[in-house]
Formats: C-alpha cells, structure tokens, sequence
C-alpha cells in the first residue's frame, strides 16, 4: 500500500503548487493558513487585483538594485503571507491560532502582521534573508520550524546559507572579473557535499535563471559534475550538483586563467607602445 504523505507534506506542497500562480521575477512564493486540518486561506506574490504584473512591466526592485530582506515598501508585490491574511479577512474568515505554512520565511512585514494576527505556528520550507524578522519571531510566541529539512521529492534539503565571509569572496572573485552569480554558486555548493539548484537559490539569494547559468559555466570548466535523481512516481528527475575538486585547486585554476590574461595585456600593450613611436 502506498504510503500516505503526512498533514505537514500534504500542506507544504499544496503551498509549493500556490507559489506556481506568484508572478513575481525573484522570487516565487507560496503561503497556506491552515487551523484543524482544514485551509483557511491561500497567498502567492504578486501585484494586486487588476494591475499589472511585474512580469509584464518589470521588477522595480531588480531595477533600483535592492537586495533580498531590504526596503520592503518598494515593491509592486504584495507578499505570499499578505494575501492569505487578506483573502481571510475579505471572506470574514478568523486566523487566530491557525498555522502558516510557507515556502519561505517571512519577511518583517508579515511577521508583524502575523503576530498580530494570532497565527501561533509557522512552518517553512525555504529561508528569507531578513534579520530583524527572526528576531521579532524570537521575541514573538509563534513556533516557527523547519519543514523536516526535505524538500518534496524526499531529498535532503540543504539548509546552508552563505555567510559575511563568503560574501566578502564573492566580492572578491567578482572584482577579479568572475560574473557574480558564478562566484556566489561556487562558494555555495564548495561548502555542501551535493546540492539541488533550489538550494543554491535560497542559500545563495538568486534568481533560478542566475543558478542554472552559473552551473552550466562550472559544468563547462570542469568544475562541477551533474546526476539526476528520480523522483517517485512519474515526475522529472531533479538534477544534483557536486563539485569535481576542492576550492582551493579551483582558485588554481583561475588564477591561472587571470596570469593568462594579464600577460596577454602586457604583450598587447607592449606591442602598442612599439606601433606608436613616433607619432
């Protein structure tokens, strides 16, 4: 007899296949407040009712370079939890000591009003980068956990997320000429044994078309190999990353890359000042 999927799974992939609906260009998330076994209401980001999508005008905040958990007014969006508090209230529906269950964490905003609102358990599958929302949760009643650290294909989920160091390496490879998605998906996937490109998503704050073109340059320069594994049932295989050598013999490979460069200047620029002479 096949093996029924437990109340958590059974309600974090139906918030899985809510995030579907989000029109967001960063991030798509989906939210589920559930109390007694039964959903109360569902939210997805995006604009609101009757407006334009970001899909269709673009992302303001992609546009004035704002980072992930950072100026939350400026946005087109309303957020995934935003509007499951907003459909319940619309259809006169109490959330008081109901259950969120959401692809991420929430941001501050949400929190607040989540608070506020009653919801006593949070349950997440994904991370959100805002500080100042986890300490308000800390501060808060609302339980918060992780969804099992799975994710719905039954893969260990990597929980990792890139710290201040690693930022400042991805600065760092950046200046010296290394696209930025690429350096933040190589310092990611250096530090866990294997990862999926969701993963690399949340714990390194990018987008999924960002992931998938950094993956396929390590994959090109022989830095990371790839292997599916299949789901159960009929669903598409998710394709597992892993890098092919250690960090530092990576670094090798590009300061190589870099004196190559950087001797071809020279050359170049030696031939120049030949050429010139004279005039």
């Amino acid at each position: 007899m096949e093996e029924r999927p437990s109340y958590d799974e059974y309600f974090m992939e139906m918030a899985h296949v809510v995030s579907k609906r989000s029109t967001c260009l960063r991030r798509k998330v989906g939210a589920l407040l559930v109390k007694n076994k039964h959903i109360l209401s569902t939210g997805y980001n995006g604009a609101p009712k009757g407006l334009k999508h970001c899909s269709e005008v673009g992302c303001l905040r992609e546009n004035l370079d704002i980072p992930s958990g950072e100026r939350h007014e400026l946005c087109r969006g309303l957020h995934a939890e935003q509007n499951a508090i907003i459909q319940a209230a619309v259809f006169g529906v109490s959330i008081k000591d109901s259950t969120l269950y959401c692809t991420n964490t929430p941001c501050v905003v949400c929190v607040k009003m989540l608070i506020n609102a009653g919801v006593k358990e949070i349950i997440f599958s994904g991370d959100y980068p805002d500080e100042l929302a986890k300490r308000m949760l800390n501060e808060s009643s609302i339980k918060i956990r992780s969804f099992n650290n799975k994710n719905l294909s039954g893969i260990e989920k990597n929980s990792f997320v890139l710290d201040e160091k690693d930022d400042k390496a991805v600065q760092l490879f950046s200046e010296l000429g290394m696209p930025k998605n690429l350096a933040k998906t190589l310092m990611y996937i250096s530090q866990v044994d294997e990862c999926r490109s969701a993963d690399v998503e949340q714990g390194a704050d990018l987008r999924q078309p960002e992931v998938s073109v950094a993956m396929q340059e390590m994959r090109r320069r022989g830095w990371a190999k790839k292997r599916d594994l299949k789901k159960k049932g009929k669903g598409r295989p998710v394709h597992i990353y892993k890098l092919t050598k250690p960090l530092p013999d990576i670094l090798k490979n590009f300061e190589n890359e870099k004196m190559k460069q950087v001797e071809t200047i020279k050359n170049d620029l030696s031939e120049l000042h030949n050429l010139i002479k004279g005039y």
